[in-house]
């Protein structure tokens, strides 16, 4: 009974997907200065900036170019040159009497 609790654990954990990795703080830094860069056109202009991060086949960090949305929604882009996605982002426009959960912030900290 116990070898076949043995083999019943060593298949289920076979089976079960890898872990994500955790983002490096390159890539932190990479999407806070992205952002940072946004954000302030974004709630002057109360509109959603949004795109895509990947990394491409030399190992380097790409930003689609921000793609301009409405007050609620944005659809991004894939940027040209990527090897695979890692993240996708948005700012939030301005506040707005009709979405109370919105309270922008100026920078991020």
């Amino acid at each position: 009974m116990r070898a076949l609790l043995s083999l019943l654990l060593v298949l289920l954990t076979a089976a079960l997907p890898l872990t994500a990795r955790a983002q490096s703080q390159e890539e932190i830094d990479f999407a806070r200065r992205l952002l940072e860069s946004l954000q302030k056109a974004s709630i002057d202009q109360n509109t959603e900036f949004c795109g895509v991060i990947g990394i491409t086949d030399e190992g380097e960090l790409i930003a689609s170019t921000p793609r301009r949305g409405s007050v609620a929604t944005c659809e991004p882009r894939d940027p040209r040159g990527v090897d695979e996605l890692i993240a996708s982002f948005h700012t939030h426009a301005g506040l707005t009497t009709t979405m109370t959960a919105r309270c922008p912030l100026p920078t991020i900290s």
